[in-house]
């Protein structure tokens, strides 16, 4: 089972894809965030397998996020990162992997890639 914390400041997006997570015998959701800063409490609090992290957030962006996340599990198994992005512009998802997302997905997606992706770290 891949425990997994959604981020996106959009309810409706993490709304549904919470939903369609919980629908897979192979996730359970066990957070969400509609913000940088929650996820960050969040993943020290809960311990996610893998973050669902929308990439344009308000309060703190995909990479700043991220940054502040894999900090926070210095010396222990940090939760993969999966960056989820609507605007992908050139370099960034090259600069996502770089600081230390495992992966990199524009929206739309569906359902049957990502759940290919996820699986990647069970």
């Amino acid at each position: 089972m891949i425990r997994i914390l959604v981020v996106d400041d959009h309810e409706v997006v993490r709304a549904g894809l919470c939903r369609l997570l919980d629908g897979e015998a192979d996730f359970k959701v066990i957070g969400q965030a509609g913000g940088g800063h929650e996820a960050v409490r969040l993943c020290r609090d809960v311990k996610p397998d893998v973050v669902l992290l929308d990439y344009g957030l308000p309060d703190l962006d995909g990479l700043e996020a991220t940054q502040n996340i894999l900090a926070g599990f210095d010396g222990h198994p940090a939760p993969k990162i999966i960056a989820l992005t609507a605007n992908v512009t050139k370099g960034i998802k090259e600069e996502c992997l770089k600081i230390g997302m495992c992966d990199f997905m524009s929206k739309p997606l569906r359902m049957d890639k990502l759940s290919e992706v996820l699986k990647k770290y069970q």
